[in-house]
């Protein structure tokens, strides 16, 4: 469920408009205790404003799409605290990469962490 609209963009933002084929590299690592995905295209990119307002729910400029993207990356936080969520680096004409970084949480402690939430 975090990485289908990472992904969903990376199609529909990147790719769609991009002239002929397009990649997306999806690739997963665990670093200490953080596990890493990320998610790169090389589609159409972006320029540095749009990527600044993609992870922020309140700018007007948003499409619904970026509203998901805030909303996965405050879900996040909420849960894990503010060192983790997402981040994005673009290159207009060279394509994107998203990088979610979340906690390597054992089944057992995720368990009593829902329990927690509220």
């Amino acid at each position: 469920m975090l990485l289908q609209p990472l992904v969903e963009n990376a199609i529909y933002h990147g790719i769609k408009n991009k002239e002929g084929p397009g990649t997306i590299t999806i690739t997963g690592n665990r670093r200490d205790n953080r596990i890493e995905f990320q998610v790169k295209d090389d589609g159409i990119g972006m320029d540095q404003s749009k990527v600044e307002t993609l992870l922020t729910s309140t700018s007007g400029k948003q499409s619904r799409n970026s509203v998901g993207i805030a909303n996965v990356h405050q879900r996040i936080q909420l849960y894990f605290g503010a060192e983790f969520g997402l981040s994005y680096t673009s290159v207009p004409g060279s394509g994107t990469n998203v990088k979610l970084v979340i906690p390597a949480v054992h089944p057992d402690e995720w368990r009593s962490l829902e329990g927690d939430v509220s």
